[in-house]
């Protein structure tokens, strides 16, 4: 949605609000949508002259939209798929543009990057982080081949926390419901040293019962949530010339896995239940299960101003997670499938940048390291024992200039040289009689990729853009163990896959009427993809590999609309139209191991048709307050969840939900009591699905859904 609708909402009160004003008054939309300022392009811009399709959330928003997590964005962007990976539940699944990636562990690198603060989160565990210190959310779509760190070819998810204040703010809010669900936000922050230290802590607690039934393992409900997040910040100012922010933040998720329903299997199988058409909120797998991810992540943020003109910025990261993971997927005749796993992941980053800006002419030009070392060990009882070992060093060179022709007339160019080294080893004990030594093998990966944009602001309400731009995934190793057979008698051993690279061509307009109350961003695009990473099954085993496909093309349009109808009603919606194929033949595996040409299949993850429609509307004067009324609307077309589009069943049908959510404001804007409601209507389908390949028993797994619930809020705060 536009970012300049979210900062005019009707009611907009934040969890953790500044200071209120001297003549406290009850908030009202102000007739005129007002901007936000986003960094989208390293440099900060307005969102309405910004020349790439971006789409920004204020804090504000994310609350009266109830966006409490990453997931939640899943309404609000235009296009995008944002779920669980099939059976984790802390495992990101973000698809932009068609473009992304479900698989967890060490092996499998995101092509959406996700950015706190400008530091790179390498994998995709715990990163369905709650929001509960965010000052903005800028999400761009397409891939970002310049000026963000690894792996962007699907497209980068900003997130930016807030800076200590020096002002003493605090805040919070509390919420129960369905479920026996118990949420609190806490936020706290003030000066230490004059106008030289500052300081902030904020943490979220997530406490939900389960909402699946499962006879087989007992009388309790299973899918639970339990996850508990803090962050703590410095701010030193020793003049004003320098800033240096320091963060720390620990996350803890220790909720239960997403245990799917067996929908679907071929006659020997023992479970008389997996027939289609089944209540997909209860399920007869069992087997071991757990989930338990800790991170913690420290930061350091120098900035200094050299001259009127340049300015310096040193980003400096460390990050470490443990996981253990243990999920039953599917049942078949030899018994349950899963996979069972733990790992440990570190990983180091610098950034150096120096930005220049002047009247006519702005660049940045910087250097980034980035090094990440994880181990997995797989474990029984569902995977074959093994050692994993990866290690990825990864440096770039890049700069982005832009030029103002005339005073509406800009030029952009942009070139970053990447060079990644990729090292893999494995070691599977119960093989050892055939090899007896751990395997091991490196790839370096290299790419120039660049861009150029042209823009022009017509006048002060419409805004022009046209790019092309080119993005790079490096590629990786898929572990294939000795006890397979890959051909000409020779055991399994690293497999590699190559690198994922896109050029994107873009055009662009941003509208408003000239009274401001109402504006239209518009995107369309032609993404031509080589080398595309999909998870195919390893021909003839229940083996899921990363392969590189020949070839693909993403097509499409964004529609972004909001209207500020009168002071108290604010309408507003989102809408993409995607089409996606393969453009050159490629050999994928159908559900039981056959091997055929997908040239003609639909492309995974591309939803041809997605919208979201909302409204705010605040009544004032209500017991010496306000009272805020709001609902949404989400629909989405049918689309794949797997590569040879086996089965009607292996998609996620169309579906719409509705969200509603009724509020009331004391005129101190200090306390707010809202009533929220997710899926109201009590929708129910498979969001996500797994097959597993078997030459005489494929099944399926389908995940279903958030079912309906309910939450009471009490916010406060100054």
């Amino acid at each position: 949605m536009v970012a300049a609708s979210f900062l005019a909402a009707p009611l907009a009160v934040p969890v953790m609000a500044q200071a209120p004003a001297t003549e406290p008054v009850v908030p009202v939309a102000s007739y005129e949508l007002e901007e936000i300022t986003v960094t989208a392009q390293r440099f900060a811009s307005s969102l309405q002259t910004t020349p790439i399709a971006v789409s920004a959330f204020s804090a504000d928003m994310l609350d009266q939209r109830q966006v409490m997590n990453v997931s939640d964005l899943n309404s609000q962007i235009p296009g995008v798929l944002i779920q669980p990976a099939a059976g984790l539940s802390n495992i990101a699944r973000i698809v932009l543009r068609g473009i992304g990636q479900e698989n967890g562990g060490v092996l499998y690198d995101p092509a959406v990057g996700i950015y706190v603060d400008d530091v790179y989160q390498p994998r995709p565990q715990n990163q369905f982080f709650d929001f509960f210190d965010v000052e903005r959310i800028e999400v761009l779509r397409g891939p970002q081949g310049t000026l963000y760190g690894r792996n962007t070819s699907g497209g980068a998810l900003k997130i930016v926390t807030r800076k200590p204040s020096f002002d003493l703010t605090y805040g919070g809010d509390v919420a129960l419901g369905s479920y026996n669900t118990t949420e609190f936000r806490g936020y706290v922050s003030g000066g230490l040293v004059d106008d030289r230290l500052a300081a902030s802590l904020s943490t979220v607690v997530r406490k939900r019962d389960g909402v699946m039934d499962a006879p087989a393992i007992g009388d309790h409900k299973i899918n639970d949530r339990n996850s508990v997040g803090v962050r703590g910040k410095l701010l030193f100012t020793p003049n004003e010339d320098v800033e240096l922010e320091l963060a720390g933040s620990y996350v803890r998720d220790h909720s239960d896995l997403q245990v799917g329903t067996s929908v679907s299997v071929l006659p020997g199988v023992t479970n008389p239940n997996a027939v289609p058409g089944r209540d997909l909120r209860t399920t007869e797998l069992s087997g071991y299960r757990a989930q338990k991810t800790n991170s913690y992540n420290a930061s350091a943020n120098l900035s200094v101003i050299l001259s009127d003109a340049l300015s310096l910025r040193s980003t400096t990261a460390y990050g470490y997670m443990d996981n253990l993971t243990g999920v039953p997927f599917v049942e078949l005749p030899a018994g349950v499938i899963g996979i069972s796993y733990n790992f440990t992941d570190k990983f180091f980053s610098e950034e150096l940048t120096l930005n220049y800006e002047s009247d006519r002419f702005s660049m940045l030009g910087g250097v980034f390291y980035f090094y990440e070392k994880g181990e997995q060990e797989d474990t029984a009882p569902y995977t074959t024992p093994a050692f994993k070992d990866r290690t990825t060093d990864a440096y770039a060179a890049f700069g982005q200039g832009t030029f103002k022709i005339t005073d509406s007339v800009s030029v952009t160019g942009g070139l970053r040289y990447t060079a990644e080294k990729a090292k893999f080893t494995q070691f599977y004990p119960t093989f050892a009689a055939f090899v007896p030594e751990p395997q091991s093998d490196s790839r370096t990966f290299k790419k120039l990729t660049p861009k150029v944009s042209l823009d022009w602001a017509a006048n002060r309400d419409i805004f022009f853009y046209a790019s092309f731009t080119e993005g790079f995934k490096s590629g990786g190793f898929n572990s294939i163990s000795p006890g397979t057979i890959i051909g000409g008698g020779e055991r399994g051993r690293p497999s590699p896959y190559g690198a994922e690279t896109v050029k994107s061509y873009e055009v662009g307009g941003k509208f408003s009427t000239p009274d401001r109350r109402f504006r239209l961003n518009a995107a369309l695009f032609q993404a031509d993809y080589k080398g595309l990473h999909l998870p195919v099954f390893f021909p003839g085993t229940v083996v899921s590999t990363t392969n590189n496909a020949a070839g693909a093309r993403v097509r499409g349009i964004e529609l972004e609309p909001v209207w500020q109808v009168t002071p108290a009603l604010q309408l507003y919606a989102s809408a993409a139209i995607l089409d996606g194929d393969y453009t050159s033949s490629f050999l994928c595996s159908l559900g039981n191991t056959a091997i055929v040409d997908c040239r003609d299949k639909d492309l995974k993850g591309v939803i041809p048709f997605k919208s979201n429609a909302g409204f705010v509307y605040t009544i004032d004067g209500v017991r010496d307050g306000a009272l805020s009324l709001s609902g949404s609307w989400e629909h989405s077309e049918k689309f794949y969840n797997n590569v040879s589009n086996t089965i009607p069943l292996t998609a996620t049908p169309a579906y719409d939900l509705f969200n509603a959510t009724i509020s009331w404001t004391n005129r101190d804007e200090d306390l707010t009591v809202s009533l929220e409601g997710r899926n109201i209507t009590k929708e129910t389908f498979a969001f996500s699905t797994l097959q597993i390949s078997n030459a005489t028993s494929p099944a399926l797994t389908a995940y279903a859904n958030e079912p309906r619930t309910f939450l009471v809020r009490v916010r406060f705060g100054l």
